[in-house]
Parts: structure tokens; C-alpha cells; sequence
């Protein structure tokens, strides 16, 4: 079986018809705009796995520079484009006050948080108030540290404090 790079070397795109989805296409077209056919199978796979906006705004960065190597520069773009995952997810330790102890505070916070794929744990404290853990993406916690600011029926919240930490999570836990 030949690779991908091997039927790319002997593809001529004006007679081969090989070419089945449109993202091959796309890679074709990105490698002939940066004139670097030698990585068009890298152009394949970024067509395939990225989304096309991001490709298309570093392709006309790449484009309107004047620069020799318009590859590798399209390959910065992209990197400088491309969200970094650990910007994405995050960690919240919530610290909870008031009456949040046995009014059903824990299973609110583990419900809403399987409703939105995050990650953690609940736990009540001696002193009364309850400490939180969510793991994922920031907007979501977010929306869960809105929530925790009423939290269930019986419960009266004083305060919520929030603070951002460098842990992870794979699953929620009640303790």
C-alpha cells in the first residue's frame, strides 16, 4: 500500500481523478497557494482535523506576506490561531457559605455539573461551608459558579469566592 506522500509525489491535478472528499481538495489547494508541495500530505492532514476558518485566515496571512517561505509562515499563523487547550480548560475551587449543608447542595453541584461534562468534587467543611472543584472548560464553570450563587431550594448563600488552580479532574465526586 503506498502512503499518502507517495501518491501525492504522482498526482497530477489536472488529469487524476483520485481525489474523493472535498478537504483533499482543500489540502491541495493550500499547498499549490503556499507553493510547497513537498508537505501537501501535512496540508491533508490540517484540512481534515482543523477547522477551515482558521486555516483560510492563516492561508491569507500567508498569502499577503511577502516572505520567501510562505509554508512555514501559514504553519505560525495557524499556531498563534489555534486556541492552546490550557486556556480552555481550567480549574475553579469554589468556596461556598451560608446554609449549604444538608439542603441537597453536593448532588446539585455533581448533577449540574455531569449537564455540562465537568469534572471535580464537593465537599462539606467543618466550618459549615462547602468547597467545590470544576474541572473543564472556563465558560462552563462559568455557568456553574453562576449556580452556585443560589444553588438548591433550601439553601441560603452568603457568599461564593473563586479561586483559579492548577488541577485536574476526570471525574466528579461527592465526598
Amino acid at each position: 500500500m503506498k502512503s499518502i506522500k507517495q501518491v501525492l509525489e504522482k498526482f497530477d491535478i489536472q488529469t487524476d481523478k483520485y481525489i474523493s472528499r472535498e478537504f483533499q481538495s482543500f489540502a491541495l489547494h493550500l499547498a499549490e497557494a503556499l507553493d510547497d508541495s513537498k508537505h501537501t500530505y501535512l496540508y491533508i492532514k490540517l484540512a481534515k482535523t482543523r477547522h477551515r476558518s482558521i486555516l483560510e485566515k492563516a492561508l491569507s496571512f500567508a498569502i499577503d506576506s511577502p516572505a520567501k517561505n510562505k509554508g512555514a509562515l501559514f504553519m505560525w499563523k495557524l499556531k498563534q490561531l489555534q486556541p492552546n487547550p490550557a486556556d480552555l480548560f481550567k480549574t475553579a475551587k469554589v468556596k461556598i457559605t451560608g446554609e449549604v449543608q444538608k439542603v441537597g447542595f453536593r448532588q446539585f453541584l455533581f448533577k449540574e455539573s455531569k449537564k455540562r461534562g465537568l469534572s471535580g468534587q464537593a465537599k462539606n467543611m467543618k466550618d459549615g461551608s462547602l468547597i467545590a472543584y470544576f474541572y473543564g472548560d472556563k465558560k462552563l464553570i462559568d455557568e456553574i459558579i453562576k449556580l452556585s450563587r443560589t444553588g438548591p431550594p433550601m439553601a441560603e448563600v452568603n457568599e461564593v469566592t473563586v479561586t483559579w488552580i492548577k488541577k485536574k479532574f476526570t471525574e466528579f465526586e461527592i465526598l
